[in-house]
């Protein structure tokens, strides 16, 4: 059986298809990083939030657990961090949007050439 010839067009097509794709791929899992990371901080916003007057307090600084003497300063550090994920979840968002549609399109514009191809032959 002899193998088909794709038109330059249409393998250039198939190309920025599989790259938005991949891009695509890359976008989400950031969203889906920074979704997670932002509900961890919340949790521990809230977990220290309910800490009773006095309790101790540490936090992660690379592979060591370092006292935190002044709570409401680090209560206002994470939440500087959230609405700093937040902004950053909204720029990925509004990507992922951009590339889904640019996706969308580019298979839409694949499948008009296969069917015009197709119809010509």
């Amino acid at each position: 059986m002899a193998e088909m010839v794709l038109p330059q067009k249409l393998q250039d097509q198939l190309n920025q298809y599989e790259q938005v794709k991949s891009q695509l791929q890359v976008i989400i899992n950031q969203r889906l990083q920074l979704e997670a990371l932002k509900k961890e901080t919340e949790s521990a916003l809230k977990h220290l939030s309910d800490l009773e007057e006095g309790s101790r307090v540490y936090k992660g600084a690379g592979s060591l657990l370092i006292e935190v003497k002044d709570t409401e300063k680090l209560k206002e550090e994470m939440e500087e961090e959230m609405e700093s994920l937040e902004v950053r979840i909204n720029s990925l968002k509004k990507q992922e949007e951009a590339l889904k549609k640019r996706f969308e399109e580019l298979g839409d514009r694949i499948n008009e050439e296969i069917k015009r191809l197709s119809g010509a032959g």
